[in-house]
């Protein structure tokens, strides 16, 4: 993976393992593949998610509802809240929309973090070895003013998603839960930034390092 100016980006393996390839059934399981059920009950509201710092309105209000959630976690962790983006909220909606609409991510070897040929933007077929890791990185910066690359946790697969179900899947994998947290090899990340977007059945969370301009 190419080095940034400060340091070299994350290897791809567990740590950058983002996507979630869910089934939505009642048990957990261990493994690549999580499968849980998302039909808990929300409990944190758009208001708390608008009080980090605005920005909301470019959000839907399930993406400022994961944001104030992954926000309040963080909190209870010791960590700092991050802003809400606009930027990164409009790069997580148009991602599930085309998730929900378009399916590249059921393409042979493709995942979550798949874009299709349907939209404009470049598209790709992200694979497990993260040979595309460039088109998750790149995407901010193609799709809005953002500066930055921007980092995913992904969660979909069938049924419906909520924003509470999709980020309790994220603290019940190491990987998707480290980057959540700034933990192991995110640690040297501060997040500047951050939004989310849900559609159907999926949700992702955007992270990113530089404070949103469109804020």
């Amino acid at each position: 993976m190419p080095p940034t100016s400060r340091r070299a980006r994350p290897l791809p393996g567990a740590a950058l393992a983002l996507a979630l390839a869910l089934s939505l059934t009642a048990c957990p399981s261990e493994g690549g593949e999580d499968e849980a059920e998302a039909g808990a009950e929300d409990d944190v509201g758009t208001d708390s998610a608008a009080d980090e710092g605005g920005g909301a309105e470019n959000c839907t209000v399930e993406g400022a509802e994961i944001v104030a959630l992954v926000n309040a976690y963080r909190e209870a962790n010791g960590k700092p809240a991050v802003p809400l983006s606009p930027s990164l909220c409009t790069v997580a909606q148009l991602h599930v929309e085309d998730l929900d609409a378009n399916g590249p991510h059921t393409v042979e070897g493709c995942n979550l973090h798949s874009w299709s040929d349907q939209g404009e933007w470049s598209a790709c077929c992200y694979t497990s070895d993260h040979a595309q890791a460039q088109c998750m990185w790149d995407k901010p910066k193609e799709l809005t003013t953002y500066p930055g690359s921007g980092y995913e946790n992904a969660a979909g697969g069938g049924g419906s998603i909520t924003p509470s179900g999709a980020v309790d899947l994220w603290k019940g994998s190491a990987g998707h839960n480290a980057v959540m947290l700034n933990e192991g090899t995110w640690e040297s990340f501060p997040w500047g930034a951050m939004g989310a977007g849900v559609q159907g059945g999926y949700a992702v969370v955007w992270f990113g390092e530089q404070a949103d301009p469109a804020r």
